[in-house]
């Protein structure tokens, strides 16, 4: 039940933080959830619909850069 709890407390606090970001800069903020109780396995959970913002944030200012030094 928490964990229900969690998800519905964070969805609409950023929907609510969505309204005046919108209104006021014209931004749409990126979903940051993608159906989590639609979920298969712990992977499928964490790796793609879980968290979605800091996903698309890290890939580009980390791993992208470790990687490209760690090929060379």
């Amino acid at each position: 039940m928490y964990c229900v709890h969690t998800y519905i407390e964070l969805e609409l606090t950023l929907a609510l933080a969505a309204i005046p970001a919108r209104a006021m800069f014209g931004l749409e903020i990126e979903p940051q959830f993608n159906e989590p109780y639609l979920t298969t396995s712990l992977q499928d959970f964490w790796g793609r619909r879980w968290n979605l913002m800091v996903t698309s944030i890290l890939r580009p200012t980390v791993y992208y850069p470790i990687r490209r030094i760690s090929t060379r």
